[in-house]
């Protein structure tokens, strides 16, 4: 989300610099930040946050001399030092919900400068604006609704010959890519003619593997790993499914429907506000519901192509461009208001 964010802003209204904990790791996005000239600053403070580690971030702020500072994750915890000494307003962007975004500590830290009107928090679908409002006890002011966004030029559809489910995420316990593979399982055995793709990795991986080996599914289930190309895969897929426990709006989700594809999910976090009448949404936990909404959009061609063409048609609303002037837009008005506000 910080690389769209930040390679579409425009360039004559933001001036960007991306202060990132980790050190390089040689990953494709990486590759991509180089490729598209980003100012980013590794600094190598992973793990457990000490005095030294904050000190050092401290410093880069100062260089940086910020008109705001827009933190995401841990790195609230980073961007704190500075707010004690200057007035600088810092957005929080909360990418999944409130109870899971944020350690207590970070939450009551969160909520002491927000009520100060130095933290403006920023949820990433409308349900999770709602959720953070009744966890926080904010006022209206202190948080804000901004879609994630995806370049939808990277993003076309393909046509192939099977009938193609696909997953882009961690492989954890949360996204439960486990009940994807148990279901495709029985979906496979009436219609052999389908395929699942799992991109992405994760501490569930390896036993991902071995379940589709159990099964009997191995030929018919692609673990791609972490890839930097997700847009081919989806693009000669057909049903994006999404299993997880909890979410915020997530961008593989986004992207997925910028790619026509008819999404199954199940209703948690802010998916209700982009899976409509492009998909079906179940509840979690309801295993029978959600292999029903597979086999019925496998079974139904002319449905799945008509939800695909309305994902698309939703997808045009969360473009990075559009992610960007809204963020724009927010900044500008804090500094319009003054610090003092």
């Amino acid at each position: 989300m910080v690389y769209e964010l930040t390679k579409s802003f425009d360039a004559d209204k933001v001036n960007a610099k991306i202060i990132t904990l980790h050190s390089r790791l040689g990953t494709s996005l990486e590759d991509k930040v180089d490729d598209a000239g980003l100012n980013v600053e590794y600094v190598g403070c992973e793990g457990r946050v000490t005095p030294g580690k904050l000190l050092k971030v401290y410093r880069l702020i100062k260089d940086c001399q910020p008109d705001v500072i827009h933190a995401h994750m841990s790195g609230v915890i980073y961007g704190l030092p500075w707010l004690l000494t200057h007035k600088t307003k810092m957005f929080v962007t909360a990418h999944t919900t409130p109870d899971r975004a944020f350690n207590h500590r970070t939450a009551q830290l969160i909520k002491h400068f927000a009520k100060k009107h130095q933290i403006i928090l920023v949820a990433v679908s409308q349900e999770n604006q709602k959720l953070m409002q009744q966890a926080y006890q904010l006022d209206d002011d202190c948080i804000k609704c901004v879609n994630n966004g995806v370049d939808l030029s990277r993003y076309v559809h393909k046509e192939h010959r099977e009938i193609v489910f696909i997953n882009v995420g961690r492989h954890d316990k949360n996204k439960n890519q486990e009940l994807m593979v148990r279901l495709f399982h029985a979906i496979h055995q009436k219609n052999a003619d389908t395929k699942l793709i799992l991109c992405g990795d994760g501490p569930e991986h390896e036993r991902l593997v071995a379940l589709a080996q159990d099964l009997g599914i191995s030929s018919s289930v692609e673990f791609t790993g972490n890839v930097g190309n997700v847009q081919d895969y989806l693009a000669r897929a057909d049903i994006y499914l999404s299993a997880s426990h909890r979410e915020g709006l997530p961008l593989s989700t986004v992207e997925a429907m910028a790619s026509s594809l008819p999404v199954i999910s199940t209703d948690v976090g802010g998916m209700k506000n982009i899976v409509m009448d492009n998909g079906i949404l179940v509840a979690d936990g309801d295993e029978v519901a959600f292999y029903q909404a597979m086999e019925k959009l496998v079974n139904d061609e002319s449905l799945r192509k008509a939800m695909g063409r309305r994902s698309r048609e939703i997808a045009d609303a969360f473009s990075s461009e559009k992610m960007a002037e809204r963020y724009t837009a927010l900044f500008n008005d804090v500094l319009l208001r003054g610090t003092d506000s």
